[in-house]
C-alpha cells in the first residue's frame, strides 16, 4: 500500500518552496537533479512518484520530469498533467 499522505505532503511542499521562489531560483539542471533525489527518498519511504508529480502540484511541470516516465523532458512540453507528449501519446 503506498503512502499516499506522505506523496501529497511532498507535493504540497514542492508549491510552498515554489510560492518562496525557490524553484525559479534554481536552474532546470538543479530542479532536476532535487527531483531525482526527493523521488529517491519517496521510494524509501512507499510514496507514490504519480501523486507527487500529479496535477495537484501545480509547480511540478518547472521540475522537467515526467511523473508517467519519470525521464526527463522539456518542461514546455509537459503539460499541467505533468506529462510528457511522448507518454501522451
Amino acid at each position: 500500500m503506498s503512502n499516499h499522505d506522505g506523496s501529497y505532503m511532498l507535493g504540497e511542499t514542492l508549491d510552498l518552496m515554489d510560492a518562496h521562489g525557490l524553484v525559479d531560483g534554481m536552474s532546470l539542471d538543479v530542479r532536476r537533479r532535487f527531483m531525482s533525489e526527493l523521488l529517491r527518498i519517496a521510494d524509501r519511504f512507499d510514496c507514490n512518484k504519480g501523486e507527487i508529480l500529479s496535477e495537484d502540484t501545480q509547480c511540478a511541470p518547472k521540475f522537467g520530469t515526467c511523473y508517467y516516465c519519470l525521464k526527463y523532458a522539456d518542461p514546455d512540453d509537459l503539460g499541467e498533467d505533468c506529462i510528457c507528449s511522448k507518454c501522451r501519446r
